[in-house]
């Protein structure tokens, strides 16, 4: 009877042992989905800081380019057109209207100036 108790002695050892293992196996899985799920998050935080950095950099762009276009159209506004006769004057007449009601009309003028309704130009 000595062996019998010896041996149940040795298989509740061993079977505490496996549960043991398992649960430890159990924790370390747990352990790696959460820095997983941590790392996912980290990622999306950096691209969405990208994307945040992409769309500042788009609407600054946007803004040089019609800073750009403004200035472009102001300099053709302010252009000599004299010399010009029939269909060419016309065109012009026609162009520079075209910016005049762009940026000129309206209480605002292309400087960010804020003017009357009634503004002479050329």
């Amino acid at each position: 009877m000595g062996r019998d108790k010896a041996r149940e002695d040795a298989k509740k050892k061993g079977s505490s042992t496996s549960v043991s293992s398992s649960m430890n196996d159990e924790a370390l899985a747990r352990l790696m989905v959460i820095e997983m799920v941590t790392q996912e998050k980290e990622q999306r935080d950096t691209i969405l800081e990208i994307k945040g950095r992409e769309v500042e950099c788009r609407e600054r762009e946007l803004e040089a380019q019609e800073y750009r276009q403004r200035q472009e159209d102001i300099r053709f506004y302010l252009q000599p057109y004299d010399h010009l006769t029939g269909e060419q004057r016309m065109a012009m007449e026609e162009a520079k209207a075209e910016i005049k009601a762009k940026y000129f009309a309206g209480s605002v003028s292309a400087f960010g100036v804020v003017t009357g309704s009634a503004v002479v130009l050329g």
